[in-house]
């Protein structure tokens, strides 16, 4: 334990950093994360069913080196050192599902120092194939001028159900 005299006292934060410099000690401050999700997801995109969302990052005594990972559905963004607030982020080519998915930053040098929000995908937008199958029990016997009317129901075949 290293002991300062009173009038020494605030020159503590550079004896740390000193420290911290001359022989690799961190120091016991405590670092704080806050994940922002900056307005909401884009619409989805059409062509590939994608969408992106981004936000800023805040944070109080981050390590001095190593890597801040954002990352949200399998897929991530990496801000290496040195780390500066705020800090904007990006991802792209997310699936648009409909499903909530949690957002997740956390810094690679101290995983106690994290943050998670939950974003809303959107819908699916992509074109979906339809198939149109007539059976013969549904045939029945009509004249020129009369109207059939029927009623067609479109489902999707993939995970969303929906």
């Amino acid at each position: 334990m290293i002991y300062l005299e009173p009038e020494l006292k605030g020159l503590r934060k550079y004896f740390f950093v000193f420290l911290s410099l001359l022989f690799g000690f961190e120091s016991n401050a405590q670092c704080a994360l806050d994940l922002t999700v900056t307005g909401v997801p884009t619409a989805c995109n059409p062509t590939d069913n994608s969408y992106a969302v981004s936000g800023s990052l805040t944070f109080t005594n981050p390590p001095a080196s190593g890597s801040l990972s954002v990352s949200i559905a399998g897929m991530d963004t990496i801000i290496n050192s040195p780390f500066v607030s705020p800090q904007s982020w990006s991802i792209t080519g997310l699936n648009s599902d409909g499903a909530t998915n949690d957002v997740t930053a956390v810094f690679s040098l101290n995983p106690a120092c994290a943050d998670t929000v939950q974003v809303m995908a959107p819908n699916a937008c992509a074109d979906v194939d339809v198939e149109l199958t007539v059976s013969d029990d549904k045939i029945c016997q009509v004249n020129i001028d009369d109207v059939v009317t029927s009623v067609v129901k479109i489902f999707r075949s993939d995970s969303t159900g929906g």
